[in-house]
């Protein structure tokens, strides 16, 4: 049988990071969100800052091109590099390592990159807007305003790019196994549950 890949879509402020983390340590399994760019980075041997450019937005924000400078500073690529590119860095990172073992998986369209070659558990995690305008307001020290403007900018980007590279719809039920209103048992409650379920599930 194949790795299990637990792959996690999520509307910014809805807990998916702390949720995704949670879960990775209980089932005692690696967990991977940021710490994809580094590893897509090393891979391409291009500096870290051009995957934190492009990372869960359009290709489109750049106009679909941009010059991406290498680990030492200097411009080491010859010609534009497209958006594309550097999502397929990020393919291969998350194959690579959903093939060395069951992983956690936090965005950048793992569920679609993974769909034929791991056993995956696909969820979206999402909230009501004012419970995640108060997480998103209190965890970045903003006031509420802004959080309720860095939510919409930052979902409207992570829909934009999940609906570029895969063939779904982002927060869409047809789009995953299961989606989950982390509003209802709170961020921590909702992992424990969910913890509970793959725990369930691996005793059948």
């Amino acid at each position: 049988m194949s790795n299990l890949a637990i792959n996690i879509g999520r509307s910014f402020g809805s807990g998916g990071h702390a949720i995704g983390k949670h879960i990775a340590a209980t089932l005692d399994i690696p967990f991977y969100d940021q710490e994809l760019i580094k590893l897509a980075a090393k891979k391409s041997g291009l500096c870290p800052e051009c995957f934190e450019k492009i990372d869960e937005r359009p290709s489109r924000f750049f106009d679909n091109i941009f010059y991406a400078a290498n680990s030492s500073g200097v411009y080491g690529m010859s010609g534009p590099l497209s958006g594309e590119k550097l999502f397929s860095f990020y393919a291969d990172v998350i194959k690579k390592l959903s093939a060395e073992s069951s992983a956690v998986f936090v965005g950048r369209c793992a569920d679609y990159i993974l769909r034929d070659t791991a056993q995956c558990i696909n969820i979206f995690c999402y909230a009501p807007l004012p419970f995640r305008i108060n997480i998103v307001a209190q965890r970045m020290n903003i006031s509420e305003s802004e959080a309720e403007k860095l939510i919409i900018k930052t979902d409207k980007a992570r829909a934009s790019y999940y609906e570029q590279y895969s063939d779904k719809r982002w927060g869409m039920a047809g789009s995953y196994h299961l989606l989950v209103d982390t509003s209802l048992f709170g961020i921590e409650g909702t992992a424990e549950k969910l913890c509970a379920l793959f725990e369930l599930d691996s005793k059948k």
